[in-house]
């Protein structure tokens, strides 16, 4: 067994299952925050659609990573592609609704050019703020056991094998 100073930090990569957990969080709070926004400052479209726009690509990413999808590919090869992580996640095994697919070019469309974040001079166009909603909470409800299956499993996968390193600080390293 390793010796190791109390202090001491270790670095380790990040189990995909715990990540997937993680972006399935934040996705949850960037669309509550959207809900919350619409209803009492509706007219912050800019803000609000960047909102569901990035808990659109956070539900996909964590399909993705419970599904072994590095977090390397989906950062660097994916990027903020939603038509692209869309088509990668039916790859993997996601039922995409026409629905579902019409709404994220609708997404990927407004926020191309990052106009969601940097003036430009763009119009919004987006769906209306219920659709966002009742389309993300679809989607929500459909990929929660499969990431919720990961991050249980690699829960205790990584309990199993950091019980050594008990009161340890961890860092992922990647």
């Amino acid at each position: 067994m390793t010796n190791i100073a109390d202090n001491e930090t270790i670095e380790m990569p990040q189990p995909l299952g715990l990540y997937a957990g993680e972006l399935f969080q934040r996705a949850t709070e960037y669309m509550a925050a959207f809900v919350q926004l619409d209803e009492c400052k509706p007219s912050y479209e800019f803000p609000k659609y960047f909102l569901a726009t990035h808990a659109m690509e956070l539900l996909l990413k964590a399909f993705l990573a419970a599904n072994g999808v590095s977090k390397r590919h989906l950062a660097r090869k994916l990027s903020h592609d939603l038509n692209a992580i869309l088509g990668k996640s039916e790859a993997k095994g996601l039922l995409i609704s026409d629905e579902l697919r019409a709404y994220v070019s609708s997404l990927q469309a407004i926020n191309c050019d990052y106009d969601l974040r940097y003036p430009g001079g763009f119009r919004i166009v987006a769906p209306p703020s219920a659709e966002c909603i009742r389309v993300t909470e679809v989607l929500r409800e459909m990929v929660r056991p499969i990431i919720s299956r990961a991050h249980i499993d690699a829960t205790i996968q990584f309990t199993s094998d950091t019980r050594h390193l008990k009161g340890k600080a961890i860092r992922w390293s990647d």
